[in-house]
């Protein structure tokens, strides 16, 4: 076994959910890796390495990755997405759908962007979720690429927007930077990863697929 599976993961599972899921339903004699992450709160696109293809794990990291995310506007959580506990902002004022556009034209491609307190980068052999839990915020910075930038839809208090970045991005602080701009307290509340360099989420198989065993058609052998 040489190839990658393409899956659609449900919102509420994390990356390694659907890894235990694959095993469970197909029993594989083979290693069985990911090539990146996908927040638990969010739903879409993640590439699972089967066998020998486990070895090209680092090959993914150059791939580009897009994005459909939705904004809340007017409303804080500190984990940026609708997990954490939610603060409303006093004296929000919507901006205009002409406003968000050009604040989107202008947001820079590439910036060093803050690595969020509630994710599982670590610090001292540590994830930041854990440090933030018992109180202490770590501030940890990366650069990061972003190669497009959209507005999908409008309407108060929702933005919905499209996004294209380097590996490793934070789609949530990204959105958080966006808004910030313009003095606005935002979440992350509904994420979906479309692609990852040339593979498209409307190729990925469903958990069901797995469990009927429909799951073989949506591999991609790697040469």
């Amino acid at each position: 076994m040489n190839s990658l599976l393409l899956i659609n993961k449900p919102i509420g599972l994390s990356t390694f959910d659907l890894i235990r899921h694959l095993k469970k339903a197909i029993k594989p004699d083979f290693k069985v890796g990911h090539a990146g992450t996908l927040d638990v709160f969010a739903d879409g696109l993640v590439v699972l390495l089967l066998g020998d293809a486990t070895k090209t794990f680092t090959d993914f990291q150059e791939h580009p990755k897009t994005y459909l995310a939705t904004a809340r506007l007017g409303i804080s959580s500190p984990t940026l997405d609708i997990e954490g506990e939610l603060t409303i902002q006093k004296n929000y004022v919507s901006p205009g759908r002409e406003t968000i556009e050009q604040t989107i034209k202008d947001f820079p491609q590439k910036y060093d962007q803050t690595v969020p307190s509630y994710s599982a980068a670590k610090h001292q052999g540590k994830p930041l979720y854990k440090h933030a839990r018992s109180g202490k915020l770590l501030t940890k910075t990366k650069p990061v690429t972003i190669h497009n930038l959209e507005l999908v839809a409008h309407k108060n208090p929702l933005v919905t927007f499209k996004a294209t970045t380097s590996s490793g991005t934070y789609i949530r602080q990204l959105s958080y930077d966006l808004f910030r701009k313009l003095e606005i307290d935002s979440f992350l509340s509904n994420l979906t990863r479309t692609e990852i360099g040339p593979y498209k989420l409307q190729n990925a198989a469903t958990l069901e697929d797995l469990y009927n065993q429909n799951w073989k058609q949506y591999l991609v052998t790697i040469c």
